[in-house]
């Protein structure tokens, strides 16, 4: 039976005691490679302000979206310094690449575009050095086929 002295000490210790995959998740360290499945304003707000405080070198961006998904908004907040490798998942709703790499310029956000999201990722690997970070998100579907 639960009681609340149990239930406070359960929840202080759910964190450690569940894996969350795509839940800011570190794939490697050298670089390190982040993967988040945020997708949407407050999540993405929230991954941004945590990757400042993470941040050494140059920051890598494998986004993919939803085509029906509302992107201005992240769009405003992605930081205009990051190298972009725009990517879509193997699904149908997912947003064609060279699209989002278009959408993505005029919020002065400038990368390629890959015709999926192991392709992005491998453009990534390869320009990435070991002090940079590789950030991988924008959509689940995205971060689902890397973990």
């Amino acid at each position: 039976k639960w009681n609340l002295s149990k239930l406070k000490k359960y929840l202080k210790s759910f964190r450690s005691n569940v894996y969350y995959l795509g839940r800011w998740q570190v794939l490697d360290q050298c670089p390190m490679v982040l993967v988040d499945s945020a997708h949407n304003e407050g999540g993405m707000a929230y991954i941004l302000a945590a990757l400042k405080n993470h941040h050494q070198g140059r920051l890598h961006m494998v986004i993919g979206f939803a085509a029906d998904k509302k992107r201005e908004v992240i769009f405003n907040a992605l930081p205009k310094n990051a190298t972009y490798y725009f990517s879509k998942a193997n699904i149908p709703r997912a947003l064609d690449p060279q699209k989002l790499k278009e959408e993505a310029a005029e919020y002065h956000l400038y990368g390629n575009a890959y015709a999926s999201v192991i392709k992005a990722y491998s453009a990534a690997r390869q320009a990435a050095e070991d002090d940079d970070i590789i950030f991988v998100g924008g959509s689940i579907f995205v971060v689902a086929e890397l973990v």
